[in-house]
């Protein structure tokens, strides 16, 4: 077979490309082996160069980047409201709410990215990381992305506690019983703020950048409305004006008491519905604080509830006046303590100032015991035997200006020789004030009478009773 005669030149070019392609291939060995052990050249994570630097020395420069992207703050402005427009801008001032990436859940996947930058260039067999490197080193650089991620749960708590919560919501209408006076309190408008908007834009301007600036966000001066205004509360002002115009007293056998148009305002008060709705309801507890101050003598749970049930039949039908009975708390049962007996054929009161007790005598049988309140020590009860000489179901003292419920007058002359003058002495109830106040049963037990022997709530009218003009009365 014949030579085939190929033209020198052709030859010539034949051997310098593959000369050509061999130094090429010598060049691309020689810088794949140089960057065996670091990113090749032109790979970026994110924007992060890091062609030439080892795996450590990546991270670092990454992870420095990244740092600086997680505290930054981020600052959202937003118009106060609350206070007066600038004169000159008519723009409302600014209040900054500022928080940091980092506390907005901001995170960065540093060693994933880069993973996926290393594999770049470094396959997993020779010939692959080769191919892979030559592809890399002559098609130029490449970046991989970082994926920043951050939690939206932290991003909605953020806008909702620190921005929403203090960003001057409307403030509804109010009605409030003040004095003696019912008063309407006008709604404010608020701020109004597009949370799902601003989670919105916090979320995206987070993931898409790793800058290390402050991110910066401002509210719009959008004012809302409250729902409840004047108009919706102005027939609960008027339906509780009118309760307080209402006469109401408290009575029973001992007690009366004419709560104040101040006192039953504070009876009621403006309830809302789930749905809303406003309507005028009962204060139980203002109505049970009114009941202990001003009828300690009073059964507090049987009382209340007549009240509180008379307060609410008001608010459906309106009166001008209503009565409510209330009740009187039982005097708790004595226990006999040191008494003598047979010291009259027939009956006689017996009273120990030491147990501050009163016993109800029949010649030798003792038929009950009584508490009682005996005179304190500077205005001591006078001791010896005595007899009732006069009673009055309701005394009335000028001296202390006070009433004396089921006034026994005894009379006589005292162990220390002293004649009790007329009038001066007695066994009585409680007292009582022209206001109506009563001392308490509490005082029972207590030596703190002006020199009077005391009896409670109903244990000065039984021994009323029992006893005649004439009945002796021992006190020791």
């Amino acid at each position: 077979m014949a030579a085939l005669n190929i033209p020198k030149g052709v030859k010539y070019t034949t051997f310098f490309i593959a000369v050509l392609l061999a130094l090429l291939a010598m060049v691309g060995v020689g810088v794949t082996y140089a960057h065996k052990d670091t990113y090749y050249p032109g790979i970026k994570v994110g924007s992060v160069a890091v062609g030439g630097l080892s795996r450590d020395e990546a991270k670092k420069k990454v992870q420095d980047v990244v740092d600086k992207a997680t505290a930054r703050s981020v600052v959202v402005a937003m118009p106060d409201i609350s206070q007066p427009k600038d004169a000159e801008t008519e723009e409302y001032p600014e209040v900054e709410i500022t928080t940091t990436a980092e506390e907005l859940g901001f995170a960065v996947p540093v060693d994933s990215a880069l993973d996926e930058a290393w594999k770049l260039g470094h396959g997993a067999n020779a010939t692959g990381w080769v191919k892979e490197a030559w592809s890399l080193f002559f098609g130029g650089g490449t970046s991989v992305a970082m994926n920043p991620t951050v939690d939206a749960d932290k991003i909605k708590g953020f806008v909702a506690t620190k921005v929403v919560a203090v960003a001057s919501p409307p403030e509804p209408a109010k009605v409030v019983a003040t004095g003696k006076n019912v008063v309407i309190e006008d709604q404010v408008p608020g701020l109004a703020v597009d949370d799902t908007e601003l989670n919105r834009q916090l979320n995206a301007a987070l993931v898409t950048s790793l800058d290390s600036d402050a991110l910066s966000f401002r509210l719009p001066p959008r004012l809302s409305d409250a729902k409840i205004t004047r108009t919706t509360v102005e027939p609960i002002a008027t339906k509780w004006t009118a309760l307080g115009d209402t006469k109401v007293s408290l009575t029973s056998s001992d007690v009366k008491l004419a709560p104040s148009r101040e006192e039953i305002l504070q009876w009621y008060i403006p309830v809302q519905s789930d749905k809303g709705e406003i309507t005028l309801g009962l204060n139980a507890e203002r109505i049970g604080t009114y009941l202990q101050k001003n009828g300690k003598t009073l059964d507090q749970k049987k009382s209340l509830a007549a009240v509180s049930k008379a307060a609410e039949d008001l608010l459906k039908t309106p009166k001008t006046s209503v009565e409510v009975a209330v009740v009187i708390k039982p005097t708790a049962e004595a226990t006999a303590g040191e008494y003598k007996s047979g010291l009259f054929e027939g009956k006689y009161v017996y009273v120990n100032i030491k147990d501050q007790k009163l016993y109800r005598m029949n010649g030798q049988t003792m038929e009950k015991v009584y508490r009682i309140s005996s005179g304190k020590w500077s205005t001591p009860t006078p001791r010896g035997t005595f007899k009732i000489a006069g009673k009055h179901p309701r005394a009335y003292s000028r001296e202390y200006g006070l009433y004396m419920p089921y006034w026994q007058n005894f009379l006589g002359t005292s162990n220390d020789g002293e004649e009790l003058p007329i009038g001066s002495y007695g066994l009585h109830e409680l007292p009582e004030w022209p206001n109506g106040y009563k001392e308490g049963q509490g005082h029972l037990g207590t030596a703190v009478s002006h020199g009077c022997v005391r009896l409670g709530v109903g244990d000065a009218a039984e021994v009323y009773a029992w006893t005649e003009t004439g009945t002796p009365v021992v006190i020791e």
